[in-house]
């Protein structure tokens, strides 16, 4: 098994972000450790499958939240020990433990090493996954015919409507 550049253990938070309004937000995740805090920046796509990989590799229960993770991380007064881009991201469950494995690879690097490693509870994990569907979810509203995401500003006109749908 590889050793990755910061093995952060099991953690103690995990935030999924979303900075920026609709139709320009950037997506992140942010790791805190014990004494180590890193964020891996994502694609909003990124972020909603990560989630839905975790929710299937949980499998079938109960989806219980509490409200102790629909937080927002405060950038102005942390600092980041590891700022990275995700990449290839590698999950496995301990079900006995309890515990949700995560290797996460940086985004274009060459190294066969994984930027970053941590484990969380596997609840914490949930949570976080859930909430990240909440926040993916909460962008744009999209078109009911073409499903392209709308935008407040600008008219739009339906490309499968040929233009005579207004939304």
């Amino acid at each position: 098994m590889t050793t990755p550049e910061n093995d952060l253990g099991e953690v103690k938070n995990l935030i999924p972000q979303a900075i920026g309004r609709p139709g320009q937000r950037r997506f992140c995740l942010v790791i805190e450790g014990s004494d180590h805090l890193a964020v891996g920046w994502m694609e909003k796509e990124q972020l909603q499958e990560l989630s839905l990989s975790i929710l299937r590799k949980l499998g079938p229960g109960p989806m219980s939240r509490s409200n102790t993770y629909a937080q927002q991380f405060g950038f102005d007064s942390a600092i980041i020990d590891t700022e990275f881009r995700v990449g290839v991201t590698t999950l496995r469950v301990d079900e006995e433990a309890g515990l949700f494995f995560v290797e996460i690879h940086e985004r274009g690097a060459s190294s066969t090493h994984p930027i970053i490693r941590f484990s969380g509870l596997s609840s914490m994990v949930q949570e976080m996954a859930l909430t990240a569907l909440e926040i993916c979810a909460a962008g744009r509203p999209l078109c009911p015919v073409c499903h392209i995401p709308l935008d407040s500003e600008v008219r739009h006109v339906c490309p499968l409507s040929n233009g005579h749908h207004v939304v």
